[in-house]
């Protein structure tokens, strides 16, 4: 199972000539205590036995870095702490001008292990992520480099407005000699009433001592220079207390203070987030190598789910999101309000949505995904009330569409008899016109000359069919006896 050590820069030691690009480093050092018990228990070094244990412990060591400061060892063999080297690096390892990732410790002067990387990456499994970055440049630099002229400048100011007050003698009492005598003084002494001479005024004749007033200029010193660090910080700082006016006096002052701030934790949390990134492709590329053909990962407290190897080769699309309390608490405000304004008209759904955002974006995890999960039981009643209003519709649907049947079978009928009283019509019409036709013949002839034509048709006709008839029939043969 892959593990990720945090490394004390210190005790890394990289490839100068990369200029801050860790995938161009050549090698990589790593310095690490260890003893010949972990040695042994790890089962990959060999020669433990030729490791002088005397001259390489960690207080021989004046490169390693030790953040504790105790100078206790252990006398016995087995665990008596000594330093390591482990380099990281690649060479032309079969002689064909291709370089390949190794690893090489030592102890001393003894080689314990030297082999080909078990990274199936083929890089250096080193991952850095600057706090604030310095171009080409390996190292970064924490954010509070950008404060040391001014904290160097408070500290000066401060250590000079003490010594002022350091110096006086607040508190004591000074006296005139001739404002009391012998026995009142002793009174005064043991802070008991007294008496004074009548000769001396008593406000020029007893002083207190007090702490002597500070320059204004001193404070003034003070608030530039913490205005100038809030500048470039982003940071606003509680020297002038928490009030409603601390930030600014309106809304768009409020917005940029608080956009500086948040812009600057954003991108320190970027470039984490770019190393945790980076981490996670190096897993994943193990996992492509060394798991099992198939891995049960758990999603959820109840998910379970079926990983194989196979689908985890190839590029793989990794993606980190990150946020800040500030931003989170922003959007969550703005999903309730959201929630507030449109949940009446959106249904129930959306408001389990917004919920179960709001949830997430306030770190509630298991109450998001109850929420998003959460199925509600209908009401028995009301389930049977509307299953009752749907038979109802359905039944005046029905009884509409009868009626419209009706309707039109009833609207068919009316065109029918339409149709026959049409036709009625235009028989008698026809009729009435052959009778007007047949009385406008008859009085100008035109039907008896048809009556004559048609006779004598007839008569033609019949005269054609007796001379057609004779001249068909066979002629009788006479026979003629001489």
């Amino acid at each position: 199972q892959p593990t990720v050590d945090v490394c004390d820069y210190r005790n890394v030691i990289i490839d100068p000539t990369c200029k801050g690009d860790l995938t161009k480093a050549g090698f990589i050092i790593y310095v690490f205590d260890t003893s010949l018990s972990e040695l042994k228990k790890e089962g990959k070094y060999t020669n433990l036995d030729k490791i002088n244990l005397e001259t390489n412990s960690v207080l021989s060591e004046p490169d390693f870095y030790h953040s504790d400061e105790t100078s206790f060892e252990f006398s016995d063999e087995p665990r008596k702490k000594i330093v390591a080297y482990e380099y990281w690096g690649y060479w032309d390892i079969d002689g064909t001008g291709m370089t390949k990732p190794f690893v090489a410790t030592w102890v001393g002067s003894t080689m314990i292990r030297m082999e080909e990387s078990p990274f199936p990456d083929n890089n250096l499994p080193f991952v850095t992520a600057q706090y604030l970055p310095k171009r080409r440049e390996n190292y970064g630099e924490p954010d509070g480099e950008l404060l040391e002229d001014n904290q160097k400048i408070v500290g000066a100011v401060t250590r000079g407005m003490i010594d002022i007050m350091a110096r006086s003698a607040n508190g004591q009492m000074g006296t005139r000699k001739d404002a009391l005598d012998i026995s009142n003084k002793r009174k005064f002494d043991r802070g008991m009433d007294y008496e004074y001479n009548s000769q001396v005024d008593p406000r020029l004749g007893f002083h207190m001592h007090t702490y002597p007033e500070i320059p204004q200029s001193a404070g003034l010193m003070l608030q530039l220079q913490n205005n100038e660090a809030e500048s470039l910080t982003g940071v606003k700082a509680f020297s002038t207390g928490i009030t409603g006016n601390a930030l600014g006096d309106s809304v768009g002052g409020i917005k940029s203070a608080m956009d500086a701030t948040s812009k600057r934790e954003f991108d320190i949390l970027r470039r984490l987030a770019e190393g945790i990134k980076q981490i996670g492709r190096k897993i994943i590329a193990m996992n492509a190598v060394f798991l099992d053909d198939e891995e049960v990962v758990r999603i959820t407290n109840n998910e379970f789910i079926t990983v194989k190897r196979d689908d985890l080769e190839g590029n793989i699309d990794l993606s980190l999101t990150i946020s800040t309390p500030e931003a989170d608490n922003d959007k969550a405000k703005e999903l309730a309000f959201m929630l507030q304004t449109t949940a009446q008209s959106m249904g129930s759904e959306f408001s389990q949505l917004i919920l179960s955002e709001i949830a997430t974006l306030r770190k509630m995890p298991v109450l998001a995904k109850a929420i998003k999960d959460f199925q509600p039981q209908p009401d028995p009643l009301v389930e049977k009330a509307k299953e009752l209003e749907i038979a109802k519709l359905e039944a005046e649907i029905q009884k509409l569409h009868s009626e419209a049947g009706e309707n039109q079978a009833n609207g068919q009928l009316d065109q029918a008899k339409v149709q026959s009283e049409l036709a009625k019509a235009k028989k008698l019409s026809s009729e009435a016109d052959a009778i007007d036709l047949d009385f406008v013949e008859q009085e100008t002839g035109t039907k008896h000359n048809r009556d004559v034509d048609v006779v004598q048709s007839q008569a033609e006709a019949n005269t054609r069919m007796k001379v057609i008839d004779n001249l068909t029939k066979p002629k009788k043969e006479t026979s003629t006896s001489k």
